[in-house]
């Protein structure tokens, strides 16, 4: 059974201590080695703050509910940061205070699990609960089903030094040539980004749990993706892009469809230097809807082959941007395909926005499209500055070359230079049909 909150009843421990479901000695003896992290009296609450008694078992509660699994961590603290009083001590920002010290007893709680996995400990040795698996979840059937994790379970992104690291490098460091684990939950913005991911639509959770899962290793992604029997036609080069869920070249996408010539993206490696040739260069640009459209479906396909639950979402904008299209004069279509470029560049460089989420873009609207925009202000500066300057030169009394040959393709009130003989020095014939003697 589950409560109003989503949790399963009769828990045991301080929350069933708090709840009067449990014994104290049962309590006691699921505490396991994180007791030392509580309060009193089997509570989580750190020293230093209270709640009214409601409030404190709802916090205790869903403490424990993570320690056994039936939360994610990125669940866990949204409960949290819902349930912690607005306005309770006579600080603004002790709630503030308080979800770092919560977030801290469940970081805390990671570090444990980490560390007895270095040492070969059990996790479920950990929790000291019984009906928990080796990855210390709960496994009876009667709990909810788990929220999908977003990385923050206690497995951790690492990165690491290689061994061929320069020496000054490593020294630099403090440490030796060994390889040197670098951890996303010591980053000085991971509790902040873990309540930010609480906050995220499911979409976006489900996009950045694949990109994550692609980091991993994009060489072999991209190696699955070549001997998928259903992968799309896209340019070689562009798929790095896609993978990595960054803005995709419609130009390159354009040109490709086009392309008699293969579109591989090559790597030679020589010592430590990686040479990268064969990629396609865009030799061809967008410039009007309906190439727009064409390179436009060509990502549709290849994102979707990556990330399926973004079908909606890309076939939504691909509507929007259509109707701007169809709102605004063909000569000022140039404005859309630019406003298209940004929106996507943004999308591509946050983790926090949709396509579909247009009012995010309103100021990207206001440079690209609308005529006061600093974006249309400098396109039509420069063709300005470009007309002046055909328009200012001063015409030369010399002979044109190229009219004397009969190949100018100017006329002569264009042409910077006389249609005169250069023979006769006469107008209205060139040397090559000249007469006089």
């Amino acid at each position: 059974m589950t409560d109003g909150l989503g949790i399963p009843s009769g828990s045991s421990g301080p929350l069933g201590q708090a709840l009067g479901t449990t014994s104290g000695q049962g309590a006691q003896a699921e505490a396991g080695p994180d007791s030392q992290t509580v309060g009193s009296h089997g509570s989580h609450i750190p020293e230093g703050l209270s709640f009214e008694s409601g409030v404190e078992a709802k916090l205790n509660r869903f403490v424990d509910e993570y320690k056994k699994g039936r939360l994610t961590k990125v669940r866990a603290i949204g409960l949290i940061a819902q349930t912690l009083p607005a306005v309770e001590q006579d600080s603004p920002s002790t709630a503030d205070a308080a979800l770092e010290s919560f977030i801290r007893i469940l970081i805390s709680h990671e570090d444990t699990i980490n560390q007895s996995a270095v040492r070969g400990t059990p996790d479920g040795a950990l929790s000291g609960s019984a009906g928990l698996g080796d990855a210390g979840v709960d496994q009876s059937n009667d709990r909810p089903e788990p929220v999908p994790n977003v990385s923050l379970r206690p497995r951790r992104t690492a990165s690491t030094f290689d061994d061929e690291d320069p020496p000054n490098l490593i020294q630099s460091l403090g440490g030796s040539n060994k390889k040197q684990r670098i951890y996303e939950a010591d980053q000085p913005w991971y509790p902040t980004d873990v309540l930010a991911q609480s906050f995220l639509p499911p979409e976006l959770q489900k996009t950045r749990s694949i990109l994550l899962q692609f980091a991993g290793d994009y060489s072999a992604i991209k190696r699955w993706i070549d001997i998928s029997a259903s992968v799309p036609q896209f340019p070689d080069s562009e798929w790095d892009n896609v993978i990595k869920g960054r803005s995709i070249n419609l130009d390159a996408v354009f040109t490709s469809v086009y392309s008699t010539e293969s579109n591989t993206d090559n790597v030679e490696e020589l010592g430590g230097l990686s040479i990268r040739f064969g990629a396609v260069k865009p030799a061809k640009t967008i410039k009007t809807h309906g190439d727009w459209v064409i390179a436009w479906g060509a990502a549709v396909d290849a994102t979707i082959f990556c990330f399926p639950h973004r079908e909606r979402e890309l076939r939504q904008y691909g509507f929007f941007i259509t109707r701007l299209f169809a709102a605004i004069s063909p000569s000022a279509h140039s404005r859309i395909i630019n406003y298209d470029k940004a929106v996507r560049a943004r999308v591509g460089q946050r983790n926090d926005h949709l396509l579909t989420e247009t009012y995010k873009f309103d100021d990207l609207k206001l440079t690209w499209i609308d005529s006061v925009g600093t974006g249309v202000s400098n396109e039509e500066s420069t063709a300005s500055r470009q007309s002046k300057k055909l328009q200012g030169r001063e015409k030369s009394n010399e002979p044109c070359n190229n009219f004397n040959k009969g190949e100018c393709k100017y006329s002569s009130g264009r042409c910077n230079y006389a249609h005169t003989c250069k023979k006769c020095k006469k107008a209205g014939h060139g040397q090559n049909t000249c007469t006089a003697k």
